[in-house]
């Protein structure tokens, strides 16, 4: 049974505790150019904005605790949202004093932006042994797109609270923890003491996240944690991890097989990056996706490999579905792990420069945020196989939208 290794994973967590890695020089004109034909026109109206370029809002970041059901302690929460910055206000450092800073374009409660309409909504879920902010170069872009985001630390699971056994107790609990995000957003949405009250569009929630965060993903948008199979495999080899597992669903859950339905209908499109996919759902658990599903997956990826995870998810979820395989990028292309440890392996070729990557990671999520959230057919084109053609030497396509 493959689980993602908590050696690989724990030793990357390590050196986020610690400028962004040049793993190859890239021409960004070039990059720019290869925007569909119209985008260029269409940047001249207000409300369309190109979406691999930062929005048009500034972004504000905050963060909280949020005290949940399942948990004994309060789960620590970052939340990113649209926000009127002033022009001498200084960018949050994320990661205190460590040698090399994690900073992006957020200011640290900041107000919100004036908008009439309310803001869609997103849910990030980290990596194992990883932390809320590991990918800032997407949270923060779908803010300045936008979206109001936010982020759990999954506890027991996180950098600075990481914990070996919660690893398997994670396949439960995580996307309890994704249910009372969503809870949250609603309760601050009517809170008249918040900022943000009455400005998040609840009907338009969306989901993403990397690595066991997929995994989290996964979950969320339907697919059915599979204790038929852990369980006959806790069974037949006494595989330990396997047995966890199922202990856990037994212990939180009451259930000691079927298909484990862990979703939240109030989320209506996800975005799984390089997601732990095909030993805790298989075929059958894959197959009962059913909401609007963008997979990303890199040929590098030696954690949780492409061709037995990420390509399962296009395999078997129900369309609308899409593929994005994402050439010579490792696991961690979807992290900022080369802001905070630039000799990274990773870093450097033969994998794939990070500002690339970025680059086309946060133009195909926002795609579909924008097509399958909000409605907007104008950002169909980023979704077609003709625009991924002028990508052919970083990227396959594959989709099944019916756009």
């Amino acid at each position: 049974m493959k689980y993602v290794t908590m050696t690989a994973v724990a030793a990357v967590a390590g050196l986020l505790c610690a400028g962004r890695g040049n793993a190859a020089d890239q021409d960004f004109g070039a990059l720019l150019a290869r925007t569909p034909a119209a985008s260029q026109a269409r940047q001249a109206a207000a409300d369309f904005y190109d979406p691999a370029m930062p929005g048009p809002y500034d972004v504000g970041v905050t963060t909280f605790q949020v005290d949940v059901s399942h948990r004994p302690d309060p789960v620590h929460v970052m939340m990113w949202y649209p926000a009127d910055v002033p022009q001498s206000a200084t960018p949050y450092v994320y990661n205190g004093t460590a040698q090399h800073p994690l900073v992006g374009v957020a200011v640290l409660d900041a107000p919100p932006a004036s908008r009439t309409s309310p803001f869609p909504a997103a849910v990030f879920s980290h990596g194992y042994g990883a932390i809320n902010y590991q990918s800032i170069f997407l949270t923060e872009h779908l803010a300045s797109h936008g979206y109001v985001v936010i982020a759990p630390n999954h506890p027991g699971n996180n950098l600075t609270d990481l914990k070996v056994g919660a690893l398997w107790t994670g396949f439960i609990l995580r996307p309890l923890d994704i249910h009372a995000m969503i809870d949250e957003l609603e309760r601050i949405n009517a809170d008249p003491d918040s900022p943000l009250e009455g400005r998040i569009d609840l009907d338009k929630v969306g989901m993403t996240g990397h690595s066991f965060g997929g995994y989290t993903t996964l979950a969320i948008a339907g697919a059915r944690l599979n204790l038929n199979f852990l369980s006959a495999r806790c069974a037949a080899a006494r595989d330990r991890q396997a047995c966890a597992i199922v202990d856990e669903a037994a212990t939180v859950l009451g259930k000691w097989d079927g298909l484990i339905d862990l979703s939240d209908p109030r989320v209506g499109a996800a975005a799984p990056l390089a997601p732990m996919a095909w030993s805790p759902f298989r075929e059958e658990g894959l197959s009962y996706i059913d909401i609007p599903i963008q997979v990303h997956g890199g040929d590098r990826d030696h954690v949780v490999p492409a061709e037995t995870d990420a390509s399962m998810v296009w395999l078997y979820a129900q369309e609308p579905k899409s593929y994005l395989e994402m050439f010579d990028a490792g696991h961690f292309a979807y992290s900022d792990i080369c802001e905070v440890a630039p000799r990274f392996v990773q870093c450097r070729p033969p994998f794939i420069d990070m500002d690339t990557a970025h680059y086309l990671i946060n133009m195909y999520v926002t795609s579909h945020f924008k097509v399958f959230l909000e409605g907007d057919l104008r950002y169909a084109g980023y979704l077609t196989p003709e625009f991924a053609d002028q990508w052919g030497d970083y990227v396959a396509w594959y989709e099944a939208l019916g756009l």
